[in-house]
Formats: structure tokens, sequence, C-alpha cells
């Protein structure tokens, strides 16, 4: 009677034991439940972080693509991006209240978001103001990379600092589960321990009963034996079949996933047996081809291939016989409505049960706007590499024609009025400068050129230009006005507006056949852009318009017209339908209408004319022009030493013969090294320094400090192809005395001597 109290006390342990262990694993599920709660909260967090940046980088880069392409709709995803980078940055916040070190890790963040937020917009500004070129300059596309990075580091440093508190947590919780592991472990232990007992208990009690209750017994766990098999059975098979559900269930999800990434993606995407016949079509092949479901269903693929492509159908299919994929095939397919649209094809093999070939998924995707985006990137890198091109021979040539205009001039200084050789070398300087004029006209087309601006009537400009146009085109062609008065005035330089006038309408006028009538008009007027008119241009040059209110130059001829190969290839340098030797006018008009800021728009029909349009911005104000005083004779001798450096020797023969001519001393010097020595020895005596921009061995830019730190107070004059512009931008701030633009007369160089030398005397 003993072992009752005993038995009925350890199935009360049993009872209370699954209680306690369901208390652990009640405490354990909830242990589970917030650490997936930390990681879901790590997770948001690295994913906000991403989407930061993400939307500060695709705002860098759709503001570069519209640099690029012009494609407004660049500019509006960019300004998109621009727009919800504070909002993701607010919820950054939000998201890392709790942990103090995140909270000063985004305090880090935030500021350079913002301040490559504001880069971006002044990148935009800079553009509308500069120009391209200006915006995408070395030093801005550096500076912007530098912040990119820096935004990368900060973005970074979030992430780990994230990464280490779901670590410490981890590692907590962690510490926390082996301890009710232990636990449990022991509960079950203590468990089995007392089931154990109680069997032991339970056998004493079943042998002190006869043998009849004893029979019973066996049977009766004979029965439970049979139960329990029964019972596991039963467990197996309920398993499998849930097992089964889930599969299935998991099958139909990743089926209407992937049917609705197929229907919802902007690719054309389809499914087509071996012989062609097409059997599933998406929304994306419906918006590229123009053709509905039920219309193109059970259709041949080949009714989408152009009749002089029908060969590539046939190597596709062999191909996708002989299990290949096709990747990336460019080619052209035809609409609904019969157009052709340029398209990327990718095809792969699709195997039945058997392992057979029994079809193809086929991918299009439409490249027509990547291909024009290539083609307008491409021309824009030929005309920047002809410009850099066309700056750096003007610049050589500049050099060559300082000793033709120079030696020139001197000698007709010398010549008595009388002489007989007076005449000729008149011509020889002539000459010369109209080569100079040249030289300017290929600096303008690289962007170097110089311009002198002022405010000027364009009507006013035309009619007095048109009597030199006029004895220089044939009497067959009549110039004709149509102008409207009290234009506004445009900022401009004023000879390089004449240039423009002169080589659009004598172009025009060279377009009409030789000995027929023709006429150029000749139109000025003002022009309103709005949004309108800028969506309907269709210009060879746009420049970056802006709406508001311009002044309009047309010439319009009506010569034999051209081509759309021709019209695409006009303003490329040296190209012309003329004779060998010309076709650097409308390569020079270009160059003069960026440099303003303008635009230029080319409408052109074979056999019926040319229109150019050339829009200038207009001045919301004016002002008289200046009136240039006439220069009076000025004695040019002076005395002293003077340190010539320049690596052309034509130059340093000219510049040495001038300045003695007018009674300086000259020494010369190849290149900057080598006038620095010079320098250094006879510093005392020297009175002033003339010094080439561009050199070997040491350039000018490097050769001007070193001279002023041997002495300070000498004056030197910078000489330069390039223009003065260019020149004062490198040297600003740092005390240069003058700029002299090659090619000079020797008049111009011994001037430029005096007027600085004198300066300097009158200082002292």
């Amino acid at each position: 009677m003993t072992s009752q109290p005993r038995a009925r006390f350890a199935f009360l342990w049993i009872a209370l034991i699954p209680v306690g262990l369901t208390a652990v694993a009640l405490w354990l599920s909830r242990q589970f439940r917030d650490e997936v709660a930390w990681i879901t909260h790590t997770y948001e967090v690295r994913s906000s972080i991403r989407e930061s940046v993400l939307l500060v980088w695709n705002a860098d880069r759709d503001l570069r693509n519209y640099l690029l392409s012009g494609k407004e709709s660049y500019l509006r995803a960019s300004e998109t991006g621009a727009a919800q980078a504070p909002i993701e940055l607010e919820r950054l916040r939000k998201l890392t209240a709790d942990n103090r070190p995140q909270q000063r890790n985004v305090e880090r963040f935030k500021p350079l978001v913002d301040t490559k937020l504001a880069d971006l917009r002044r990148t935009l500004n800079l553009s509308r103001r500069k120009g391209v070129d200006a915006a995408l300059s070395p030093i801005e596309v550096d500076g912007s990379q530098r912040l990119m990075e820096q935004i990368r580091d900060a973005s970074r440093e979030l992430m780990e600092e994230e990464e280490r508190a779901l670590l410490a947590r981890s590692r907590i919780e962690a510490r926390t589960s082996r301890q009710v592991e232990v636990i449990f472990a022991s509960a079950i232990g203590v468990t089995l321990a007392l089931l154990f007992w109680v069997g032991r208990l339970a056998k004493n009690y079943a042998a002190s009963r006869d043998q009849a209750e004893g029979a019973l017994q066996q049977k009766v766990s004979e029965i439970e034996i049979l139960n329990r098999d029964l019972e596991c059975r039963v467990e197996e098979r309920t398993a499998e079949l849930r097992q089964s559900n889930a599969d299935l269930a998991r099958s139909n999800h990743e089926s209407r996933l992937l049917a609705s990434i197929v229907e919802s993606s902007d690719d054309a995407m389809l499914v087509r047996s071996l012989e062609g016949a097409i059997e599933t079509w998406n929304s994306g092949a419906e918006r590229l081809y123009g053709y509905k479901p039920e219309e193109i269903i059970g259709h041949n693929i080949r009714e989408l291939v152009p009749q002089d492509r029908s060969h590539e159908e046939y190597d596709i299919v062999q191909r996708l016989r002989n299990g290949e994929r096709v990747d990336h095939f460019e080619t052209v397919r035809v609409r609904k409505d019969g157009s052709p649209v340029e398209v990327s094809l990718t095809l792969s093999p699709i195997r039945d049960k058997a392992g057979q070939i029994a079809g193809a998924a086929h991918v299009a995707r439409d490249i027509t706007d990547q291909k024009r985006g290539a083609e307008v990137l491409r021309q824009a890198q030929k005309l920047e590499s002809l410009g850099v091109i066309a700056g750096g021979i003007a610049h050589d040539f500049n050099n060559l024609l300082v000793g033709i205009l120079g030696n020139a001039s001197l000698a007709l200084e010398q010549l008595r009025s009388d002489s007989s050789v007076r005449v000729p070398i008149q011509d020889v300087v002539a000459a010369g400068e109209r080569a100079a004029e040249l030289t300017r006209k290929m600096l303008a087309y690289s962007g170097r050129g110089q311009f002198v601006l002022d405010h000027i009537d364009l009507s006013t400009d035309v009619r007095e230009i048109v009597p030199l146009i006029q004895a220089a085109i044939p009497r067959t062609v009549e110039i004709r006005l149509e102008q409207e008065e009290d234009l506004p005035t445009i900022e401009a330089d004023a000879t390089q507006v004449q240039q423009l006038i002169m080589n659009l309408v004598i172009n025009g006028a060279e377009a009409i056949p030789a000995g027929r009538h023709g006429i150029v008009t000749i139109g000025t007027r003002r022009q309103h852009v709005d949004e309108q008119y800028l969506r309907v241009l269709a210009t060879a040059d746009r420049n970056e318009l802006n709406p508001g209110c311009y002044v309009l130059l047309e010439v319009r001829d009506t010569g034999c017209g051209m081509d759309e190969p021709t019209k695409a290839r006009i303003f490329d340098p040296f190209f012309t339908t003329k004779f060998t030797g010309r076709g650097l006018g409308l390569a020079a008009v270009i160059g003069i209408v960026r440099g303003h800021a303008g635009s230029i728009e080319v409408s052109s029909v074979l056999g019926q004319g040319t229109v150019f349009r050339v829009l200038f911005p207009a001045l919301t104000h004016s002002r008289d022009r200046r009136l240039r005083q006439p220069q009076e004779a000025q004695d040019l001798s002076g005395q002293g030493a003077i340190l010539v450096i320049d690596d052309e020797q034509i130059v340093r023969s000219l510049a040495k013969q001038a300045l003695e001519h007018y009674g300086y001393s000259v020494l010369v010097a190849e290149d900057g090294q080598r006038g620095l020595e010079v320098f250094r020895r006879d510093a005392g005596r020297i009175k002033c320094v003339l010094l080439d921009l561009t050199m070997p061995v040491m350039s000018g830019e490097e050769t001007f400090p070193r001279l002023q730190a041997v002495r300070a107070d000498v004056p030197i004059i910078l000489s330069s192809g390039f223009s003065e512009v260019e020149a004062a931008s490198r040297f600003a701030g740092k005390g240069l005395a003058g700029f002299l633009q090659k090619p000079y007369r020797a008049a111009a160089l011994s001037g430029k001597i005096k007027e600085i030398t004198s300066r300097g005397n009158a200082s002292a």
C-alpha cells in the first residue's frame, strides 16, 4: 500500500512538468519573435540607408544623362529622386531613434546628402548659365564623385553600426536561449527518471496480481502497441499530405508571381514553338508591337520579321534546336502599323519533361532611344574632339603668323614711302591679317575664341554688312532684307556676329547654281520661345535654350537645298560640297553661336532651298554702343633689356629684331628653364619679360612664379596664340602685367612693351 502514495506523488510531478515545459516553450517562442522583430528592424534600417544612397545616386546619374542627352525625362527623374531623398532620410532618423550611436551617424550622413542635392541644383544652374561643358568639366565631375564617395562611406558606417547592434542583441538572445535549453534538458531528464520510477512501481504492482490479471494486461499492452503503430502511420501520412499541400501552394504562388512579373515587364515577353507559333503574349509585347493578345496568339512569329531579315528567323531556330541561347541580338522588327522598331532579342530553349526542346522563351527590348542616344553622344564627342584639334592647330598657326606678320610689318616700317616693294609687303601683311582671322575662326569653333561683348542692334548690323557681302557674291544673286525695327538688343561680339552673317549669306549664295538668278533673304525679328516652341524645335544645335525672349536671324536662299546626309554634316570642319579647301565657314558659325549662348536651326528640302535660323538671347535693357576713339600716333621707341622666352625660333627672332629696331636690347631663351637661368644672371638690368604660355621643359605657367621669386617687381607680359580670357583664368590674382595676343605686328609688340614699362616707371 506504500507504493500507491508514491505513485500518486510521481504522477503529480509528471503532470506538473509538462506545464512547466509549456511555459518555457512559450517563453522561447516570445524570445524568437523578439529576435525576428530586431532582424526586421535592422533590415528596414539598412533598406532605408540603401534607398537614401540610391535616390541620391540616381538623381546624380539622371542629371548627367540629362546634360548629355538633353531629354527632359531624365531631368524630371533627377528632380523626383532629389525630392524623395529628404523624405527617406527622415524615415531613417525615426527608425534609429532608439539607437544613440546611429543617431549620431545619421546626423553626419544627412549634411552630406543635403550637400550633394545642393550640388546637383548648382550643376543644373551652371549648365543653364554657362553650358554643358562647364557643368561637366573635370573639376565639377571630380568634386561630385568625391562627395558621392563620402556619402557611400557614411552609409557604410550606418550599415556597420546597425550590424553591430544586431550582433550584440543576438549574442544576448543566444546566451539566454542556451540557459533555457539547459533548464529544458534538465526537466526532460527528470521526467524520464520519474517515468522510469513509475514504470518500476507499475511493474511491482502488476507482479502482485494473479495470473489472469497478468494475461489481461499483456493483451492490453499488445493492443496499445498496435494503436501506437497505427498512430505513427497516420502521423507519417498526415505529414506527407501537409508537405504536399505546402509544395503545391508554394508552386502556385511562384507561378502567380512569375506571371505577374512577366505581365508587368516593359519588355515584350512571349512563348513560341520551334515552328514559330506564338503561344503567349504579355502587355509589354502589346505596347511594343501594337497587337492585342487575341490578334496575334496562334499566328507565326514571322509576321513581326521584315522581309529583308527573314533569314534571321532560320538562324535563330537552328540555334534553338541545338540547345543554344540567343543573347542580346540587335535587329529590326515590324509593328502592327508597319513601322520598324529596333529591338534586342534574347531567346532561351524550353524543354519538356522528357528533356526535348519544345519551344522558346522570347524576350524583345526596344532599343530605339538607346541607339539614338548613343548616336547623339557620338556626334557630341566628334565635335568636341574636332574642337580640340582646331584649337591646337590655331595655336601653332598663330606662332607661324608671328614670324610672317611681324617681319612683314617690321620691313614695311623700314621702307621708304616710294619703295617699289612696299605694295607687295603690304599684301603680305594683309594676307597675314586674313590668316589671323582664320585662326580666330578656328578658335571660335573650339570654344576658345576671344569675344569683346557689347550691346548691339542686329538689324543695324545686317544693314551695315550687306554692301560688303554684295561685293563678294555673284551679281545674279539678289539680297533682300525683311527686318523688324525696334528690336531688343543682344549682348554679342560685333565682329563675330558680322562674320556669322557673312558666312551664312555667302553659303546661301553659293548654293544657287552659277549663272541662275537667285535670292538670299535676310530677316530679323523678335521671337518668343516657350515650352511648346522648344518641343517642336528641330534644331541642329539647341544649346539648352531656356524659355524667354530672343532675337531671330533668318537667312533663306532659293538654292539647290540639301538631302539628310548632307544636312547632318554641314557643321563638320572641312566638310564641303564645293571645291577642295573650303569648309570652315559653318563650323565657325556653330562655334560663334555656342559662344553667345544661342541656338541654330537648319531646315532644307532638296531642290527647294535652305533656311538657317539663329536665336540670340535678347536683353531686357539696352545701352548705346561705345564709340571707339581713333588712337593717336605714339612714340614706340624705348631703352633697356627685354627678356623674350619662347620655344619658337621664328618668334624669338622677330621679337629680337623688332625690339632692337625700337631701341631695346634683347635677351632670348628657348624654354622656361633656360629663361630662368638667363634671368637669374641678368635680373638687375632686365626691364621686362615677354613670356610664352605653352613651352616644353617648363611651361609659362610654371616659369611665371619662379621669375617672381627671383625678382618680384619685374613686369611680365604673357604672349599666347590662345585668347586672353583663357590666360587670365590661369594667372588671375598672380600679378600678370599684361597680355599680348599672337600673331602681332612689330609695332604692337613694341607698343605693349612701352605701355607696360612706362606704367612701371610711373608707379615707381
